[in-house]
């Protein structure tokens, strides 16, 4: 347990007063009305300000920062306000001594509001064991944390809900009893502290002269609230344990007296004094301290279309971690890189990600932008694809900080630890790597499994397939297997890009030659089939795929590491002349087009054999 430091302390305040921010504004506790109404958080305070929900300058039609401020309460907020210049506001901290918002000596604390009655037993524990979490019953827990060592200890404390707290004698059951500490005054506010508890003289605002802006509502049905005790007498004023990130979080079992969950999770954090605690990834116990994020650590039979999970030890700026959804493309990043595929030609996985909750972010979604290929089949060299690595660079994620640095200028902390793990993903549905037209036949196909066939009309392309191969002097290839390798470009190129190797797995075993189906990583030749599609009724070409995938323009193509020379702008001038009885040709030489910039090559220009 973190003991609460109880010393001599100097206000850091003088005679000035905070407010206690937004205790009349938010969510109406009534808000819908009637039993139904779902339970959603007003906010989390720690009296000097709100914590959550998380802050942001709002953004006018041109997109600049303006002075108006803005809460944090749905994943379009964060889309429509938050850039790299326009970053989540800081946090208020605690102040280092034990006061309270206006000064006047008092204990630290947190208070959380919802806006239904809350259900106690949901979020306070009448079991004598749950005093080692301050009574809590798991639905909220309040720890400290030690980002460096990965440390996670509850701090020591009592919980209330509207002044009660379960802290009397055992009932018959062995229970403890529910005793209301506080009680409030319907028509002024004020808060008086039960004299039958001598501890309870001391809660925020009981003591004569220290009440401050929005106390009251420190006791109401719609409040939980958090106060550090190390002794059961709150009378003697104790703060949060200085050197740690003090987080309060709240889960979606947190109950409403009408039954309904927390509509969202929560996370709530700060510290005492300054924040110069860095953000990191946060670890398991020891002795194992992997990473907590999932899957990692040796998963295997991973499904390849997952998403990933990481979680931090405090709300993090979310564009430091990657690309925010609905913000734009998936891309790559330098704070986590996903990789996979053989040493030689390592694939950057592009991504984006949102929080798990806009209340708590410091855990986050991370979507791939196309399923992982899987292992395939039994093909040992699939082995090299099926294996995803993690990395989480130092010196990249940012958290909410704001700490002037020598030119005054406000800067975040940044993660100092890197962090290294891996899955291994099982089969799954097949990768499909074909050619295209006008290399190819797109075939509907009908019956009880209908679907999409390719027909590869040129068989030089790397496609997915068997990778198998016979060379020429030693028979002739097995009508199955892959004629790639006789591919002159594989070897005899110079500069294609991306380059051409001889396949080893189902996902680059290549075309197993002329007028045959194109197959996916499983090896199944019905490249598109349920529950992709229902049924084949009509098919037709639309634009170019490759502009915008693996072979668009540099940086963005070839999974981020650089596009088709073929896909230049320069290479796009139409203006054919005469260059023979039956056919047309490029006016000058090497010139392709003239088709607006980022469109796609005309289709009688096949694209790299890929």
């Amino acid at each position: 347990m973190i003991m609460s430091a109880r010393r001599l302390h100097v206000s850091l305040l003088g005679s000035a007063a905070l407010l206690f921010a937004a205790c009349s504004g938010g969510i109406s506790s009534s808000e819908g009305g009637g039993s139904a109404t779902l339970m959603n958080l007003v906010e989390v305070t720690n009296g000097f300000g709100q914590l959550v929900p998380h802050q942001i300058a709002e953004l006018d039609a041109s997109g600049n920062p303006t002075s108006q401020v803005v809460s944090i309460r749905t994943q379009q907020d964060l889309v429509n306000n938050l850039t790299l210049s326009n970053r989540v506001l800081p946090v208020p901290k605690f102040p280092e001594t034990a006061i309270l918002p206006n000064g006047a000596p008092g204990n630290h604390f947190l208070l959380a509001r919802f806006t239904q009655p809350l259900d106690i037993g949901s979020v306070l524990s009448a079991s004598p064991g749950s005093q080692a979490t301050s009574g809590l019953t798991g639905a909220v827990s309040v720890v400290a944390i030690d980002p460096v060592t990965g440390t996670a200890l509850p701090v020591e404390g009592i919980a209330f809900v509207n002044g009660k707290t379960f802290s009397g004698d055992l009932d018959a059951n062995n229970q403890l009893t529910l005793e209301t500490w506080v009680t409030r005054d319907p028509d002024t506010g004020a808060l008086t502290a039960n004299p039958n508890i001598p501890g309870a003289f001391g809660f925020p605002g009981t003591v004569p002269g220290t009440a401050f802006n929005g106390v009251s509502e420190l006791v109401t049905p719609q409040s939980l609230v958090f106060i550090p005790d190390t002794n059961g007498d709150l009378s003697d004023g104790e703060t949060f344990p200085a050197g740690f990130e003090i987080r309060m979080r709240l889960t979606t079992a947190v109950l409403a007296q009408n039954g309904k969950n927390l509509q969202d999770q929560v996370l709530a954090a700060t510290t005492v004094g300054d924040d110069t605690l860095t953000p990191e990834v946060i670890t398991t116990p020891p002795p194992l301290s992997q990473p907590l994020i999932s899957p990692g650590n040796g998963d295997v039979d991973v499904d390849p279309t997952t998403t990933i999970r990481v979680e931090f030890t405090e709300p993090v700026q979310p564009l430091s971690v990657g690309p925010l959804a609905g913000a734009g493309s998936p891309n790559v990043s330098s704070a986590i890189k996903i990789q996979f595929g053989p040493e030689i030609s390592r694939t950057d996985m592009p991504f984006t990600l949102q929080p798990v909750s806009v209340y708590d972010l410091s855990v986050y979604e991370i979507t791939p932008a196309f399923q992982f290929p899987g292992a395939g089949p039994e093909f040992e060299q699939c082995g090299t694809f099926a294996t995803v690595d993690i990395t989480l660079n130092a010196g990249q994620v940012q958290d909410l900080a704001a700490n002037p640095d020598a030119n005054g200028d406000p800067q975040p902390n940044v993660n100092l630890l890197s962090a290294v793990t891996s899955f291994t993903t099982g089969e799954g549905p097949g990768i499909v790597n074909a050619p295209v037209a006008p290399d190819v036949f797109y075939i509907g196909r009908a019956g009880a499994t209908p679907g999409i066939s390719v027909l590869d009309l040129n068989a030089f392309g790397q496609s997915t397939g068997d990778p198998t191969f016979v060379e020429w002097n030693e028979g002739v290839p097995l009508p199955t297997h892959s004629k790639f390798p006789l591919n002159p470009n594989v070897r005899f190129q110079t500069g294609l890009r991306p380059p051409l190797n001889i396949g080893t797995c189902t996902l680059d075993g290549g075309s197993a030659g002329v007028f045959t189906l194109t197959r996916d990583s499983s090896l199944n030749d019905q490249v598109v089939r349920p529950p992709i599609v229902a049924s084949v009724d009509d098919m037709m070409l639309g634009w170019a795929l490759d502009v915008t995938f693996n072979n668009a323009q540099f940086p963005f193509g070839c999974q981020a590491g650089g596009g088709d020379v073929c896909t230049l702008d320069g290479l796009k001038v139409v203006a054919p002349i005469a260059a023979g009885p039956n056919t047309l040709g490029p006016q000058q030489a090497g010139q392709f087009g003239n088709l607006n910039a980022g469109a796609p090559n005309i289709i009688s220009w096949a694209p790299h054999p890929n």
